[in-house]
């Protein structure tokens, strides 16, 4: 497939695919050397403005998922993804390459978000984390519904992971870390939030917090 940027070298080096996620909208594979954090940032680019605030313990869940659909179905766009609905069935990891890898990662994921990567991952010939696995979890994300607890919990970590956030050489926005938070489950959330502050708590979240992207992404 033509997406798999593992194929492609930067000064003689093997690079890895980078997905980023656009908030509402598709998504945009870049590539990055072994040893650069993953961008947790909108499209690659600072945005103008970035948020402020503190870290505080990730709040319960209390999705807009209902209301972003509906919003979506008036204008014609495809529902976006979040939690399953009651009664309805998973999609089910598919068997071979791809199980274990949508095993291990679908507990993280809102339901309709944890179906659209298995569904993605049945159509895979190979199953390689760095490329398929990311690449299907990247394609859910950029479907997932907004909602209030990823614009809070974003709004408290991003500036406390890096004052400069959205600014020349950062790695994270605030619009980059929504599109991250706003598939997970509370489960998801908990493991991601606690990444990022643990980097906060250590300083180097600033330059580190790509790792916390790539483990809940595999």
């Amino acid at each position: 497939m033509a997406h798999d940027c593992a194929r492609r070298s930067t000064s003689g080096k093997k690079v890895r695919l980078v997905a980023l996620l656009l908030a509402g909208a598709g998504w945009v594979a870049a590539c990055s050397s072994p040893g650069t954090a993953t961008p947790i940032s909108s499209t690659g680019q600072p945005p103008p403005t970035p948020g402020t605030g503190s870290t505080t313990p990730t709040p319960t869940d209390a999705s807009t998922d209902s209301s972003v659909d509906a919003a979506d179905a008036a204008d014609g766009a495809p529902p976006c993804l979040g939690d399953r609905p009651a009664q309805t069935a998973e999609t089910p990891c598919p068997p071979g390459a791809c199980e274990a890898s949508c095993q291990r990662v679908r507990p993280r994921y809102k339901g309709q978000v944890a179906d659209a990567v298995a569904a993605c991952l049945a159509n895979e010939r190979a199953c390689n984390a760095d490329t398929n696995v990311v690449l299907c979890v990247d394609r859910a994300f950029a479907r997932a519904c907004p909602t209030a607890e990823a614009k809070t919990l974003c709004a408290q970590l991003v500036p406390a992971c890096d004052p400069n956030a959205g600014g020349v050489g950062s790695i994270i926005d605030l619009e980059g870390c929504e599109s991250l938070f706003r598939g997970l489950s509370a489960a998801g959330r908990d493991e991601l939030g606690t990444c990022i502050r643990a980097k906060i708590t250590a300083g180097t979240c600033a330059r580190e917090v790509g790792a916390c992207a790539d483990a809940i992404r595999r």
